[in-house]
């Protein structure tokens, strides 16, 4: 593995939040890192094949969350400055570029989401409403840009 720069963070004075997120389930399993500048814009990734730090652009509150589905796209979340969850996708295993543009899925949550996968290999997504239960919502199927309504979960 090539050694990697050093974070972000490091590099400045104020705490940032930061996700890794490891792809995989082989020996050749890949790590992503995911880091917001502190000014709320600018999402960057670093990956084991490319060590240096991109900026996917977005501004964001609070931190981005993570999730691999089935096959190899890798989907992060953040909240948007309007509350809406956004995301963005790359279809490459190791979380390498190039991802998607920042696609919006609505809402209004009060906190950072919260990403995973479930056994049939889709992505979803949840967060805390603004009535304070938990709301989430999944794409409808495996590496699939539909998704379901936000739902109570």
């Amino acid at each position: 593995m090539p050694a990697r720069k050093k974070l972000l963070s490091t590099a400045l004075t104020v705490p940032i939040a930061i996700a890794a997120l490891f792809l995989g389930t082989s020996p050749a399993s890949a790590t992503a890192f995911y880091e917001r500048n502190p000014n709320g814009c600018d999402l960057w990734v670093s990956t084991d094949l490319h060590p240096s730090w991109t900026s996917l652009g977005g501004c964001m509150l609070g931190g981005p969350a993570g999730a691999q589905g089935a096959g190899s796209d890798v989907y992060i979340f953040v909240r948007g400055t309007n509350s809406h969850v956004y995301y963005v996708k790359s279809s490459d295993s190791a979380g390498n570029l190039p991802y998607s543009g920042w696609k919006d899925l609505g809402g209004v949550i009060v906190n950072s989401p919260t990403a995973w996968a479930d056994s049939v290999g889709r992505v979803g997504v949840s967060g805390t409403g603004t009535d304070g239960l938990k709301w989430c919502r999944w794409n409808s199927s495996k590496n699939s840009d539909s998704w379901v309504s936000w739902r109570k979960c």
